[in-house]
């Protein structure tokens, strides 16, 4: 389950598929795909939305690199089918809110990707051929030199063409290189589902900027009935580490990431910072066992300061500039 802290790091829908053709001037077509969402993306018409132009925070690799099979003939791309027209829509979430309201099934998604240099935009699915059995397939997500991101989440779409089902192992690497597995095999089925690969307790992705996701098709694909995923998103949380634990136990309740907490109230993670309805931004520390100093940001005479909190007085809380408990409520 994604949490409030994640951002969307690389999405693709598959649209850029389009009659074979070359999308974009510098896009070749026989062994990679750029995302083309990702909710670090800042250049372009839309904030939240790579183009053709932005490739540094995501691709998926089918030609040999980082560990992938060679599932195209570079000399006759079109020789085996990658492309399906059917739009998978269980994983259909598309960047975060803050940034834009579209999904990647939205139609408004044809405007924004279009206009920000998408030569096609189709409702196309990724689907595996029988030539493609037994093969593995790679996405890449980076969120930028100068960042590092914990907490990193796969999730997708997924069905069978036809009927029955079929297996997709999942593995993880930060260089590229070397895999482990993730523990996690996906069984497809002829229902248009949402799957989720949560990698935040492996501790080699734990704080680097760039991870890549092997995917491995297990078995025999017969002909005419493929797998197919669309819509996949990689998220993550920005920062070197896990961060201190969420010290207020609330809930998440409301809209846009809002949580509850029976004795904090109403209040919004995002990361290492929490912004309080009462307080404003807090950063706290790891909790103890009474309680936690909690660092305010905006104390309402300029500038900030360290207060304790503990749930049995809140909204009283022990100032450290006037060593004396005072209300905040």
């Amino acid at each position: 389950m994604l949490s409030a802290q994640q951002i969307l790091v690389a999405g693709w829908d598959f649209s850029q598929y389009a009659a074979y053709s070359l999308v974009g001037a510098d896009y070749t077509f026989t062994d990679n795909m750029y995302a083309d969402f990702s909710g670090l993306d800042t250049t372009g018409l839309y904030s939240g939305i790579t183009g053709p132009e932005e490739t540094s925070y995501g691709m998926f690799y089918y030609g040999g690199q980082f560990g992938s099979s060679i599932m195209l003939d570079a000399n006759d791309p079109m020789e085996r089918g990658i492309t399906h027209f059917e739009d998978l829509v269980s994983n259909d979430e598309g960047a975060n809110s803050e940034y834009y309201e579209v999904g990647f099934s939205n139609s408004q998604k044809v405007t924004f990707l279009t206009e920000e240099g998408q030569d096609f935009v189709n409702n196309y699915s990724l689907a595996f051929d029988p030539g493609m059995s037994d093969q593995s397939f790679v996405f890449e997500a980076h969120v930028g030199d100068g960042q590092v991101a914990h907490s990193w989440t796969l999730a997708f779409a997924g069905k069978m063409q036809a009927s029955g089902t079929y297996d997709i192992a999942w593995e993880y690497s930060a260089d590229g290189s070397s895999y482990e597995s993730t523990g996690v095999t996906t069984t497809l089925t002829d229902l248009d589902t949402r799957y989720e690969v949560d990698l935040s307790s492996h501790e080699p992705l734990n704080g680097v900027n760039r991870i890549f996701i092997r995917g491995t098709l297990t078995g025999a694909i017969v002909e005419a009935n493929s797998p197919l995923l669309d819509n996949v998103s990689i998220h993550a949380t920005l920062g070197g580490g896990q961060g201190p634990v969420d010290p207020f136990g609330g809930s998440q309740a409301g809209d846009a990431g809002w949580y509850y907490s029976d004795w904090f109230e109403w209040y919004w993670p995002t990361g290492d910072w929490y912004f309080s309805a009462l307080q404003g931004w807090v950063w706290p520390e790891t909790p103890g066992d009474t309680g936690f100093w909690l660092w305010i940001h905006d104390t309402g005479n300029g500038s900030g300061g360290w207060f304790f909190a503990t749930p049995e007085f809140y909204p009283y809380l022990y100032d450290s500039t006037q060593s004396a408990w005072i209300w905040r409520g």
